[in-house]
């Protein structure tokens, strides 16, 4: 999937100089991708959002990741989420959800949560207070208070077991099994 991403987007950017210069009406299309590979590459992009599709990504501007999981955690199972942007994020009305397919589904952050650039907020996922608890083979799903897919993460039994987490490494990078670091940077296990 990344690589076909990749070529589309160095596609796209062929695409773009053509459309400059005159050259080329659609090298996508001579290259054999297709409408779904454009909005592939467009999404990787951080293109707007089709106005009215809940599972587009937010806004390019914004740049919120679920950046580490603990899926056994210790009391309770937990998520951080990272603004990898350049600007605040307040995240009143976002909702997380281990039902990705869902944008309605699962909680919200506290009212009032803002995150600077850089900052990193530890959610704990405690069945009782948010209605679920995360899984040995389970997925996370984050959206904007407008509905729209901002991040997910989608993990198999072993990923994140008891006294380790699923984190991207670096932070921001892919994930793999780390050892827990609860608002902190990622550390490999």
């Amino acid at each position: 999937m990344h690589r076909l991403i990749a070529r589309a987007l160095a596609a796209l950017a062929a695409t773009t100089l053509a459309a400059c210069s005159g050259a080329v009406d659609d090298p996508l299309a001579a290259r054999g991708f297709t409408d779904e590979d454009r909005v592939a590459a467009e999404r990787a992009e951080g293109a707007p959002p089709a106005e009215g599709d809940p599972l587009e990504p937010a806004a390019p501007a914004i740049r919120v990741l679920i950046n580490e999981v603990a899926a056994a955690g210790e009391p309770t199972d937990w998520f951080e989420v990272l603004n990898a942007g350049g600007a605040t994020v307040d995240l009143t009305g976002w909702r997380f959800t281990d039902d990705p397919e869902d944008a309605a589904s699962g909680a919200y952050f506290a009212d009032g949560l803002r995150l600077a650039p850089g900052d990193r907020h530890v959610q704990p996922v405690d069945k009782d207070v948010v209605g679920f608890a995360l899984g040995g083979d389970e997925a996370l799903g984050l959206f904007d208070a407008d509905g729209r897919w901002v991040d997910g993460v989608d993990w198999v039994e072993g990923d994140s077991p008891e006294g380790a987490s699923f984190a991207r490494l670096p932070d921001g990078g892919d994930f793999a099994t780390a050892t827990p670091t609860p608002g902190g940077p990622n550390a490999a296990q």
